[in-house]
């Protein structure tokens, strides 16, 4: 099966449910509830280790992912289309599950916990420096 890559993670970058919590209805919004990773920062896994512990848990990567939804509705309608999200047609149509032309905060969540689930190659729960950035590795050694 393939990985998604560290990179799509980050700019797209997760709900079904946080593992065993109930969903609130599609309509209603998610909350940012911490604070987002400095802009221009090198280290972006550092970004997103918010309480430095070396791993980043769904928590934190969950709320780095309602900002980034936030900040790309820039039209504030609740819903990604158009130019709002810089992302190509395919990656588009694997977020947008209904087919509508446009991306839901769920949706875009959603998809996020997926590329952390696979990721997350030991299964518990987190990720390690080395399982954030697997992918991204490769990226750079082919580029070369």
């Amino acid at each position: 099966m393939k990985r998604v890559s560290w990179a799509a993670l980050a700019v797209l970058l997760c709900i079904s449910p946080a593992w065993g919590q109930d969903a609130p209805p599609v309509d209603q919004p998610i909350h940012h509830t911490e604070a987002a990773p400095a802009k221009g920062e090198a280290d972006s896994f550092a970004n997103h280790d918010h309480d430095a512990d070396g791993f980043i848990q769904w928590e934190e990567m969950r709320n780095v992912m309602v900002k980034a939804f936030h900040d790309a509705d820039h039209d504030h309608s609740g819903w990604l289309a158009g130019d709002e999200l810089k992302i190509d047609a395919a990656q588009r149509a694997a977020i947008d599950v209904n087919k509508d032309g446009k991306l839901s905060q769920r949706e875009f969540i959603a998809y996020a916990a997926a590329a952390f689930g696979q990721a997350d190659v030991d299964a518990d729960e987190k990720l390690s420096r080395a399982e954030a950035t697997a992918d991204l590795d490769v990226a750079k050694e082919k580029a070369k």
